[in-house]
């Protein structure tokens, strides 16, 4: 299915005067009663109630979001001073950002 840039704005701004004028939450999480203007930040915070740990890293850790794998693995490399991602070459960057230059990595 294609969608236009110009029906992301539309979606963009709809969700905009939701937020920031109007505080219409129509995304409602069924466990809490939590109200969201986007249906993505419906989906993200349902796995705050659920076990659920789809991201790993390979020093045996587990994380519900990519951005808590990517924080820890960040903090891996510091620590141990080789990255628990793939091999040596991983590094991290000037933005503390990681490159990883393997591609056998799996999340």
């Amino acid at each position: 299915m294609f969608v236009s840039a110009f029906e992301l704005t539309i979606k963009a701004l709809t969700a905009h005067i939701r937020s920031v004028h109007t505080n219409v939450r129509p995304y409602v999480c069924d466990t809490c009663g939590k109200a969201f203007v986007r249906r993505n930040d419906l989906k993200m915070h349902s796995l705050t109630h659920t076990s659920e740990t789809a991201f790993h890293c390979k020093c045996g850790s587990k994380f519900r979001r990519m951005i808590y794998l990517k924080k820890h693995q960040r903090l891996c490399v510091l620590r141990n001073g080789k990255s628990p991602v793939g091999d040596s070459a991983d590094q991290l960057d000037e933005s503390n950002e990681i490159v990883d230059d393997s591609d056998d990595h799996e999340l």
